[in-house]
C-alpha cells in the first residue's frame, strides 16, 4: 500500500486497516514483506491499524503469534489496537486459538478473533 493509496482510502471515508502480520501457507509461517511499510503508510495517512496472525494445526497458537511479532518494530506494535488470530484454516483446534489468545496477551496486546 503507497502513501497515495493509504490517502485515497482515507479520504474516501476508510478508517481501519488491518494487516496480516504472519501468513501461514501449508507447513510454514511467512511474514508478508510488506507488512511494516503498509502499517507506516497506513498510520501516516490517518488509520487506526491492526492485524493479524494465521495459525497452522501442526504448530502452537503460541509460535504463530511469536512469528508475527518476530520483527516487528515495538513502535508499530504498540499502535496495532488489537491482533487477532485467523482461524479459518481446517484442523485448528480450540487449544490452538486459547494458546494465541494467551500468548497475545503476555505480549500487551488487545485481541479479537477472525
Amino acid at each position: 500500500m503507497s502513501p497515495f493509496q493509504a490517502k485515497a482510502l482515507f479520504d474516501r471515508g476508510y478508517r481501519l486497516a488491518i494487516q496480516c502480520l504472519v501468513a501461514a501457507p501449508p507447513g510454514k509461517f511467512e511474514q508478508p514483506p510488506h507488512r511494516v511499510t503498509n502499517l507506516r503508510n497506513f498510520i501516516d495517512a490517518g488509520f487506526a491499524v491492526a492485524g493479524y496472525v494465521s495459525l497452522r494445526p501442526e504448530a502452537s497458537g503460541s509460535i504463530a503469534v511469536d512469528r508475527g511479532f518476530v520483527g516487528m518494530p515495538l513502535d508499530l506494535w504498540s499502535k496495532l489496537h488489537f491482533v487477532a488470530p485467523d482461524v479459518e484454516i481446517p484442523g485448528l483446534t480450540l487449544n490452538h486459538v486459547l494458546q494465541a489468545l494467551s500468548r497475545l496477551h503476555g505480549l500487551s496486546k488487545n485481541t479479537e478473533v477472525v
